[in-house]
């Protein structure tokens, strides 16, 4: 069966360009064509048509719209709906296939987040649901998501953000997406999948502009009734609000549209107002990342580029090294932009990183100009083990006096206790690199453990939780290191008499204080004399005779008070007196009386 058009037909320029394309590549189908096949090209699909097929079928079945056989057969040179044979080849260009609602796939989620449906229905925020056209996605304060399309683009949305899927299309048969986001409040950042076929389309709307993309990565925020725009690669079209990101170039002249190129910005601060272009600041340099972290905050030093508009931070913290699993999140300020003590613009500033489960992470870290734009970021790796986490050392504290008889003290060590089935590993160590241990004892069910031997000197300790799970024990990071520093025993107060008066000396050091006491028993059950001096002695008037004891405690500057020394047992003796009242004397001192 053959079929003819119509010669004297006038066609425009603009459906002789596109009967050109389309129908060129569906003669090159048409050589050995199978019946019922579909093929894609970037202008639209070649179909070569079925037994019992028509034109009209074909353009209900690839445009939801038999009337459309019309532009089909024009652009195909079919002026016949029922007179085609099988097996020919039919172009139909991408503008007039069926264009589907599509969904969103999510990524990765983590924190409290809402995903309500256009239909008031509550999604639930799980890896691999799907999200569809017109749903609202919530973030909280803690909360970050990141959702994918079919072509492979991927949005993530942070802490504290309002975002609405207005528009979730793609094209039936060519897969071509057309998608439209609506940020309210808080960041998106989208990587999008260059596009290779025309009449695609990805947008992000703020009330105060609208940015267009053909593959390209980029964020949005919106913020303090500003939006901000940044292009990471790529190219973005900027403008004002609207149904769509505007094609005209000649806006462009107002100021109102722009074309920002990679590592380039733009702050929005009310609707129409012209946009101005300004360079983004290069990633800090990160320390602190090149090994593994064992306690929390997890700590970073950063540094920032030698550029002087670096005003802060922004830190994220996710499971993948293309940053979608996000698991936290931070703003920090540039110490050297803030400190003005700081000695150099490179002055590093402390990151910190609460609140992480054990794993293995991926940092990004961006500088921020004054204005609240952001560059790319610096990415680094890092492992944490802190989990279980340490117990709290509560004692002994940094001294403590050897006992009086000159032994090795006997110390208790003490630590909170984190809770029913968990044992404890003390280490103690000469050295605080813990290579010359005193003590290494694991397996403890309480939390203490009394050391009997320590001799005089100086030591370290510390203590780690051990967890069993599944049969397996897991060891935690230990506390942080704490210093002990034995001391000798407090010297005995060593006494001497005249005739009228006792003395007492012992040893000490500088700046120390003392309080000497005498009692009549050596359990000192009632004090007889209480002195507190700053000098190593004590001197004061005889007593009645009789056996006595003796003791001083020493009290260091820093406020350490160590135990009272050994009692020391003494006699006072009586002594003959003359007429006057003075002692007699012999040339070994006063003469002493039975008395």
């Amino acid at each position: 069966m053959r079929f003819h058009h119509n010669k004297n037909k006038t066609l425009s320029v603009g459906a002789l360009c596109v009967m050109s394309v389309l129908s060129g590549g569906a003669r090159a189908a048409g050589a050995g064509a199978v019946a019922g096949k579909i093929r894609t090209d970037r202008a639209g699909v070649i179909y070569s048509i079925a037994r019992d097929e028509t034109l009209s079928t074909v353009a209900s079945r690839f445009t939801g719209d038999s009337r459309n056989w019309r532009q089909i057969g024009k652009i195909n040179h079919i002026p016949n709906d029922r007179t085609v044979p099988i097996g020919t080849p039919i172009a139909i260009p991408a503008r007039l296939l069926v264009e589907k609602s599509a969904f969103a796939t999510i990524a990765a989620v983590h924190g409290e987040v809402s995903i309500l449906g256009k239909d008031g229905a509550l999604i639930v925020p799980a890896v691999g649901a799907a999200v569809p056209e017109g749903a609202l996605v919530v973030t909280s304060e803690q909360g970050f998501i990141t959702l994918a399309l079919k072509d492979g683009t991927v949005f993530s949305v942070t802490p504290g953000s309002n975002l609405q899927l207005t528009l979730l299309r793609m094209k039936e048969f060519t897969g071509r997406p057309r998608t439209s986001l609506t940020l309210e409040k808080g960041r998106v950042t989208s990587t999008v999948t260059p596009f290779t076929m025309p009449d695609t389309r990805y947008e992000v709307h703020t009330p105060l502009s609208a940015a267009g993309v053909r593959g390209t990565q980029f964020r949005v925020n919106l913020d303090n009734g500003k939006s901000f725009n940044e292009v990471l690669q790529g190219t973005v079209r900027v403008a004002p609000p609207g149904p769509g990101v505007p094609a005209a170039a000649a806006r462009n002249a107002k100021g109102n549209v722009k074309d920002l190129p990679a590592n380039h910005g733009a702050v929005i601060g009310a609707a129409g107002q012209p946009l101005a272009s300004v360079m983004l600041p290069d990633p800090p340099a990160v320390g602190g990342s090149d090994a593994a972290q064992d306690k929390l905050p997890a700590r970073f030093m950063l540094t920032a580029p030698p550029r002087a508009d670096v005003h802060s931070f922004r830190a994220s913290v996710s499971r993948d090294a293309k940053g979608r699993d996000v698991v936290a999140n931070a703003i920090v300020q540039n110490a050297a932009a803030t400190d003005s003590s700081a000695p150099s613009p490179s002055a590093a500033t402390e990151l910190r990183i609460p609140d992480l489960d054990d794993g293995h992470y991926y940092l990004q870290v961006a500088s921020r100009d004054a204005n609240g734009l952001e560059g790319k970021p610096a990415t680094a790796e890092f492992t944490l083990k802190a989990h279980p986490l340490p117990p709290f050392p509560s004692a002994p504290g940094a001294k403590l006096r050897s006992s009086v008889d000159g032994k090795p003290a006997e110390v208790l060590f003490q630590w909170a206790d984190v809770g029913p089935g968990a044992a404890y590993h003390l280490q103690i160590a000469s050295d605080p690199g813990f290579k010359q241990l005193l003590l290494d004892r694991a397996g403890l069910k309480n939390p203490e453990y009394k050391h009997d031997a320590v001799p005089p000197g100086s030591f370290y300790w510390h203590v780690a939780t051990v967890e069993t799970i599944g049969g397996v024990a897991d060891q935690g990071p230990y506390s942080d290191l704490r210093t002990l520093e034995i001391l000798p025993a407090q010297q005995a107060p060593q006494p001497s008499q005249d005739g009228d008066r006792l003395h007492f000396s012992w040893r000490g050091e500088a700046g120390q204080t003392f309080v000497f006491e005498i009692a009549a028993g050596a359990d000192f059950a009632k004090v007889l004399r209480h002195i507190e001096t700053a000098e190593p002695q004590a001197a004061f008037e005889r007593p009645g005779a009789g056996v006595y004891f003796a003791r001083v405690r020493s009290i260091d500057a820093d406020g350490y008070q160590g135990a009272f020394s050994q009692a020391q047992k003494f006699e006072v003796y009586g002594v003959w007196k003359n007429s006057y009242g003075g002692a007699w004397n012999s040339s070994d001192g006063p003469l002493r009386s039975q008395f």
